[in-house]
């Protein structure tokens, strides 16, 4: 195990949080329980409370080393169905001593793998500071895509774009280690990775490489280097976003076929090109097509008359009135009313599947902020009858986070068969209040059953750390000494907050 990664995990407990969250992919946000941080997974919607870990960062270096040595296979990973407009994607949810073998699998080569992609390429790129590697984060990333665009578009007059079909699921492995390989990945990394990447996808049918780590962002962004340097060496200015390809040229350039070099490019990768996604844009489509003009209107009035609440009201209604508002515009216009904590919208969201699946996690920002008493209870209600999207469910038990009645937590923890519901009775146990008496039953219950999942038991093992009993203490000190040597850890952390 690379002496940096061991300085890395260490550092990382004595980090403040801003420095350690993305050793684990886990953003900080606001404690919701005195001494407790909450945190979530930036491309998994569920929130985790990760404290138990990170006071234990030796005894976490060493599971890491350990497993890194032995040869460990990965834990089970769920695989979380998301919806993404119109189709769902599986994002993979990972125990997070697998997430840190993967990132210190790949903390020797990151930076060069970095400094190896063109200017064009926006999407997962390394920020600075922090105990370890991190990327900066995707709204400015998709803000330099614009800027370079605009640059472009401003001395060329059509912008061509193409997307990978299926991009992380059609990356095949062996050719992804060859390409981290060249870039100096060691034996003993490429062997770990491979193990990890490989189990998961025997065992757990994840193909390709997992969307959700941050780790699968480098790779998958390192991978398509090839195509880069083929637009490069023809001189062609582009942007990439991961597999999003934009590339700008004028009218009558006829001398390259753009979509038969790429084609062949991708086809030798072993991808093919998304054709529904394959098009060109003359200038102003393509300004539209970056920025949609309703939004750069609107934003520019806000910064001048930022109190015109009434404006933005009417705007929102008349975008989610249309047959089909863009999911940027829609994000584009919560984020707008949450920063004025306006809760215009709630009553549209709340009574519309359609606009809920649009974007789960939008929608769930936008409650967590603006909800008011008489709205939990309208998503309660919600949650004990409508709803039955796992991700929907997810992001609306953080809107109400510790006040969901014990009887609504029971009826989602009972429902659970799928790997994605087993996540929504993780959030649901979180969720409940810490002063029932049932709660606290159903905690110990879960904790205990070794056929619960890692999150399930996990959670609840977090949930007792909250509540009072002699039940409580017997559950935790068995825990503490179980087989399940990550569970022990949050179980001894747990005890020792009780104490």
């Amino acid at each position: 195990m690379p002496e940096r990664a061991w300085r890395g995990i260490f550092v990382w407990a004595r980090q403040r949080h801003r420095d350690w969250g993305p050793i684990l992919d886990i953003r900080v946000t606001e404690a919701a329980v005195p001494g407790l941080a909450y945190e979530s997974l930036p491309e998994v919607p569920d929130r985790v409370d990760f404290a138990d870990l990170t006071s234990q960062a030796r005894e976490v270096a060493q599971l890491v080393a350990r497993a890194f040595t032995e040869g460990r296979p990965p834990e089970p990973c769920a695989i979380f169905r998301y919806p993404n407009g119109a189709k769902f994607r599986s994002l993979v949810v990972a125990n997070p001593i697998d997430l840190l073998r993967l990132r210190v699998s790949l903390i020797d080569i990151v930076e060069t793998l970095d400094s190896s992609l063109a200017a064009g390429v926006c999407a997962s790129r390394l920020a600075s500071g922090g105990c370890t590697w991190r990327l900066r984060e995707k709204q400015e990333a998709w803000s330099r895509v614009q800027a370079l665009a605009t640059a472009h578009l401003s001395v060329r007059d059509q912008m061509s774009a193409f997307d990978i079909q299926n991009y992380y699921g059609s990356i095949d492995r062996e050719r992804l280690l060859e390409t981290l390989e060249s870039a100096g990945l060691g034996k003993e990394q490429r062997d770990e990775l491979a193990l990890i990447l490989n189990c998961w996808g025997r065992r757990d049918g994840v193909a390709g490489i997992p969307i959700g780590p941050s780790s699968s962002a480098v790779m998958g962004t390192a991978f398509l280097r090839p195509i880069d340097a083929s637009l490069a060496g023809r001189s062609l200015p582009f942007t990439r976003f991961t597999d999003d390809i934009r590339v700008f040229t004028n009218v009558n350039d006829g001398d390259v076929d753009l979509q038969h070099l790429i084609r062949s490019e991708a086809r030798l990768l072993g991808l093919l090109l998304n054709d529904d996604k394959t098009r060109v844009f003359d200038r102003a489509a393509a300004h539209r097509e970056l920025r949609r003009p309703t939004l750069s209107s609107w934003a520019h009035k806000l910064k001048r008359t930022p109190c015109d609440r009434a404006g933005l009201r009417r705007a929102f209604d008349e975008a989610i009135s249309s047959d089909a508002i863009h999911p940027s515009e829609f994000r584009w216009f919560l984020n707008a009313l949450k920063g004025q904590h306006d809760d215009h919208a709630v009553d549209a969201l709340l009574s519309s599947n359609e606009l809920l699946h649009i974007d789960p996690r939008a929608c769930g920002d936008y409650l967590v902020e603006v909800s008011s008493p008489e709205n939990k209870l309208q998503i309660i209600h919600l949650l004990d009858s409508d709803v039955r999207d796992a991700a929907i469910e997810l992001h609306l038990l953080r809107a109400v986070e510790g006040g969901v009645p014990s009887e609504v937590s029971l009826f989602l923890i009972n429902r659970a068969q799928t790997a994605s519901e087993r996540l929504v009775r993780a959030q649901a146990i979180t969720s409940m209040p810490v002063s029932n008496v049932r709660a606290r039953e159903l905690s110990i219950a879960v904790a205990t059953n070794p056929t619960a999942s890692y999150w399930e038991r996990r959670a609840a093992v977090l949930h007792l750390a909250r509540v009072q009993g002699r039940a409580r203490d017997k559950a935790l000190a068995r825990l503490s000494t179980a087989g399940d040597e990550v569970l022990a850890l949050s179980a001894r952390w747990a005890q020792a907050r009780a104490a």
